[in-house]
């Protein structure tokens, strides 16, 4: 991920054996996209549960809704 621009590792200012890792520009625009994304497949996925049936019919229905997901 560093390589391919996402993250950016730097040196710790205060303790210089250390390294940080922070998201870069591009990462945190990444990181946006893929929230966006899990909210939507969190909602979905709400939405196909059934909420009032027992769990394991709940499980049943999630396991048939990832099946439609493109």
């Amino acid at each position: 991920m560093i390589d391919d621009g996402f993250i950016v590792k730097t040196v710790d200012p205060d303790d210089h054996r250390a390294t940080q890792l922070s998201l870069s520009p591009m990462g945190e625009q990444r990181a946006v996209e893929i929230t966006a994304v899990l909210d939507k497949l969190n909602g979905y996925l709400l939405d196909n549960a059934g909420q009032s049936l027992p769990p394991y019919d709940q499980i049943i229905n999630l396991r048939h809704a990832l099946t439609g997901i493109d």
